[in-house]
């Protein structure tokens, strides 16, 4: 038995029938992707180099070893995982290489012990397949003088029989292929002296904890880096510490409590790990995000009160505003066995939804954490399908969906995304309380719905939607309208134009007729989505659209745009409170008299309305749309569409490039 308070090298650690086991509490192996912020380099790199640079006559302490006996002859590691795991695959990497046969024979004890039926001296008991690659690694690397030679030991090993699929999605093991390959800067230096320096110098000072519990006590505030634990590096300890490991009562009685909720943690983190984005080097972000977002969906209440003074804020704003959040704190009772389930519900979500490419493109496993307004569209939507147990072709998560991501885009909605992100969640939860699916049944939740989220035009599609008889049709061609550039999301110009109406307060729901929007859709297709010279000539004819664009100084002059985008347009058509609205209404109510619709069609009434025009000559803006009008190739050289107008009204420009030099410049027109 070793004698706690005293000091031993790795020979004496390694010996006899002792193993060190990485205990389930303990993290993934993560030395080599974690980068020092000193000189950037991975703390393999930096570990084997402070060792190299070592007085190799004199004894190097390397810090305290924090463990516990159990079973008999198994050192349960709390403390120094990092540098044993790193010094293990160190040794095993040098016992190939070696020239003297003593100091093989020296590392191959210190690898496995010869008497015992599982002999590797390191096992890890965080997952099952850390375990049988650290076996086949030394069965079938470090003791045979295969692939000593190679440049890429990585590589090499994948490539073995022996390597198996499922090891690409173990964390550990792919950290430890990288400390193999970061061996290979120091091979010309790793030599028999330094083998012997590692086994006979290399000391830890024991330091017995008696049992578990006080091992995972001290896990929990110490780590091998000497830094602090990340908020995800602690919680497994915290969670499966304290649970039952005698009794078997899960599945079937198959498992122990700490059996069962182990292997779930294991289940999550392959998951993670697995989809992590490719700019984290582990899991740990895309994890901690994870459970901001069930922090977040499970502090929220339908009867919070939403502020958006930040010295009010909730305990769910202030995760959704980045600030800290303690996830033990997930229910009042902090019973940490509900909190995993209610983890795993979640989790199960996850896996069901990133199956959708859409979702996962747009909100999992992103570089960074999600934005407020990608909140606003996230959180319901998994509340949602976490309690519906939705399939991911469910139509009224489809639908709510669609609603959510049309409310995001509007600017009104994103500005107070803080406050709007709890109100979206509360509108699910409030449905949910209901038993209502339906995004449409709005009576259900406007209590909980501000107006800025369920406003007039919202309440007037989802009137429609009940009303008609043709339902699907017409949530696919609100859809479909929705998501146009030119919308945005908000369909309202659309809805008043097929109205022949001017505002929308004059709509009328028994008025929508399905097949007109659906022709006006395919106008807006046609002239917006794919706006060309010569929509915006002939927009001309119907008015002014124009947009101040700031002012050219070297000329004294305003600047305009006629648009270079479908939302430009989009945004002028929705602007209620401006007249120029009326020049796109005008535009749509005379294309809808076109029967039947074509592109070709189209572009022929175009140049008819640009050939009828008169030009009039009230005012230099009015001279300059009309050169716009009939002068094509006016127009056609315009660079972004802009034009100008001198302050005192008596010249104008445009910005055209200069075909020679291909630099913008400008030119007088009048």
């Amino acid at each position: 038995m070793l004698t706690s308070g005293k000091s031993y090298n790795l020979a004496q650690l390694f010996s006899g029938e002792y193993s060190i086991v990485i205990p389930d509490m303990q993290r993934e192996y993560c030395w080599s992707s974690e980068v020092s912020s000193i000189n950037n380099k991975n703390l393999v790199k930096n570990f084997v180099s402070d060792l190299l640079k070592s007085d190799r006559n004199q004894t190097v302490q390397l810090g305290l070893l924090y463990a516990y006996e159990s079973p008999k002859n198994d050192l349960q590691l709390c403390d120094g995982q990092q540098r044993i795991t790193t010094i293990y695959l160190l040794l095993g990497y040098l016992c190939n290489r070696v020239q003297k046969p003593e100091t093989k024979e020296a590392i191959k004890q210190f690898l496995v012990c010869e008497t015992v039926y599982n002999r590797n001296r390191l096992k890890y008991a965080i997952r099952e397949t850390t375990l049988h690659f650290l076996n086949d690694l030394v069965e079938n690397y470090y003791l045979t003088n295969e692939g000593s030679n190679e440049e890429n030991t990585a590589k090499f090993i994948k490539e073995q029989d022996w390597y198996f699929n499922e090891y690409d999605l173990d964390p550990s093991i792919q950290n430890m292929l990288l400390a193999l390959q970061d061996f290979e800067t120091f091979k010309e230096h790793l030599d028999d002296d330094f083998a012997y320096f590692l086994l006979n110098k290399i000391e830890f000072l024991f330091f017995d904890m008696v049992n578990r519990s006080y091992g995972e006590e001290q896990f929990v505030v110490l780590n091998t880096t000497g830094e602090p634990l990340t908020k995800t590096e602690n919680l497994k300890p915290q969670f499966l510490g304290d649970l039952n490991q005698d009794d078997v009562i899960f599945e079937n009685n198959t498992k122990t409590e700490l059996g069962y909720y182990a292997d779930l943690w294991e289940e999550w983190e392959t998951f993670f790990w697995r989809h992590k984005n490719k700019a984290h080097k582990t899991a740990d972000k895309g994890f901690n995000e994870f459970l901001r977002w069930i922090y977040i969906l499970e502090k929220v209440t339908i009867k919070d009160t939403v502020e958006s003074d930040k010295q009010k804020y909730s305990k769910a704003q202030k995760a959704i505003a980045q600030e800290t959040f303690n996830i033990f704190n997930l229910n009042e009772e902090h019973n940490k066995t509900k909190t995993l389930d209610i983890i795993n519900e979640y989790f199960k979500t996850i896996r069901l939804l990133s199956k959708d490419k859409k979702l996962l493109n747009r909100f999992l496993f992103q570089e960074k954490s999600l934005t407020q307004i990608a909140l606003f569209e996230w959180l319901p939507i998994l509340y949602f399908a976490k309690h519906f147990k939705v399939d991911l072709e469910d139509k009224y998560f489809k639908n709510l969906q669609q609603f959510i991501k049309s409310r995001a885009k509007d600017d009104n909605v994103s500005k107070a995304s803080i406050t709007t992100s709890i109100r979206a969640i509360q509108i699910v939860k409030k449905m949910v309380l209901k038993n209502e699916q339906d995004i449409a049944q709005y009576d259900v939740y406007q209590d909980v719905a501000s107006e800025t989220i369920l406003d007039r035009i919202a309440k007037f599609k989802f009137d429609i939607l009940i009303k008609s008889s043709n339902r699907d049709s017409v949530e696919n061609a609100f859809a479909k309208a929705e998501n146009l550039k030119t919308t945005q999301g908000n369909i309202t110009f659309m809805l008043v134009a097929q109205q022949n109406q001017m505002t929308e307060q004059e709509l009328l729901v028994n008025k929508f007729d399905l097949e007109a929007f659906k022709n006006l859709i395919a106008i807006v297709e046609y002239s917006f989505e794919n706006h060309s010279n010569l929509m915006r000539r002939a927009l001309l004819t119907f008015g002014f659209y124009d947009t101040w664009h700031g002012n050219t100084t070297s000329l004294s002059s305003y600047r305009y745009s006629l648009g270079n985008s479908p939302q430009y347009y989009g945004e002028i058509a929705n602007d209620f409170d401006h007249e120029f609205h009326i020049t796109i209404l005008k535009y749509l109510y005379a294309v809808q008299q076109l029967q039947p619709l074509s592109k070709d069609m189209l572009n022929e009434w175009m140049e008819s309305k640009i050939s009828e025009y008169e030009c009039t000559n009230e005012d230099i803006y009015n001279k300059v749309r009309c050169k716009l009008i009939k002068n094509k190739e006016l127009i056609n050289a315009m660079e972004q569409n802009f034009y100008c107008v001198s302050y005192d009204e008596t010249k104008a420009y445009i910005l055209y490039k200069q075909k020679v030099t291909g630099k913008n410049s400008y030119k007088q027109i009048l």
